[in-house]
């Protein structure tokens, strides 16, 4: 078998546009190719392309602080997954990392669906209002 290749053949151009789009991962060059993540990364060596950078554009990059705001307004794990358009394994593993617990599966949220919007609104109105009155008192106080 020595010799053999495994997966499409394409051109060295072809091969060096995939590698360069740094909008698709090196799983999906792979699956376009037919080969896994390390046959794509050994034969970008071979063709001497330089080692793709560790920042990977093509990862939704949600906010962290925004979940736990959501999830302390009373919203559940589902219902941030699908404001946010992220998985509800992303939702947990924000919550768990800041140790905070998940309510019981049985447990109804807090907020229904349909108040969700005027409870983040209300909630977000209300800090507003504390700053604004923290700023004003700060001014009352320097006058």
């Amino acid at each position: 078998m020595s010799g053999a290749h495994r997966g499409k053949q394409i051109s060295n151009a072809e091969f060096r546009r995939l590698w360069e789009d740094m909008t698709i991962s090196k799983a999906e060059i792979g699956r376009r190719l037919g080969i896994g993540i390390a046959a794509v990364s050994q034969r970008a060596a071979a063709r001497g392309l330089p080692p793709r950078p560790d920042v990977r554009p093509w990862q939704r990059v949600h906010s962290e602080a925004e979940i736990l705001e959501l999830f302390g307004i009373g919203l559940s794990a589902n219902q941030i997954a699908r404001r946010m358009g992220c998985t509800i394994a992303t939702v947990r593993h924000t919550l768990r990392k800041n140790s905070i617990g998940m309510r019981p599966i049985r447990t109804p949220a807090p907020v229904r669906p349909r108040d969700a919007e005027e409870a983040i609104l209300a909630h977000r109105m209300a800090q507003t209002a504390a700053l604004e009155r923290a700023a004003v008192a700060e001014h009352w106080r320097a006058a």
